[in-house]
């Protein structure tokens, strides 16, 4: 999956999310809404009538946790060292870190 816009781009809207994050006492958000996540990430799924979440930490660390059917497009979400991605079949979960 492409990023709908410049890596510098993300790390801009990481950066003001973890902020606001910061002054507002948060540990952690999470993403329910695709649209939010579409946001932050550019990352887009067929799967969006399914449970998913986005967990942001105020550190930057995020890790999407999908079905594992959605686990080919998330791939492509801009992430670091500190994003791991997982999924599940509705038994045994699978992960992927970066």
């Amino acid at each position: 999956m492409a990023l709908h816009f410049e890596k510098a781009e993300f790390a801009s809207r990481l950066a003001r999310l973890t902020e606001k994050m910061k002054e507002e006492k948060l540990d952690a958000l999470l993403l329910f809404a695709q649209e939010s996540m579409y946001w932050l990430t550019g990352y887009d799924t067929f799967g969006y009538c399914f449970f998913q979440t986005l967990v942001v930490k105020s550190d930057g660390t995020m890790a999407l946790i999908t079905r594992s059917a959605d686990l080919r497009q998330a791939e492509g979400i801009p992430r670091s060292s500190r994003t791991s991605i997982s999924g599940s079949t509705g038994s045994m979960p699978t992960r992927r870190s970066t």
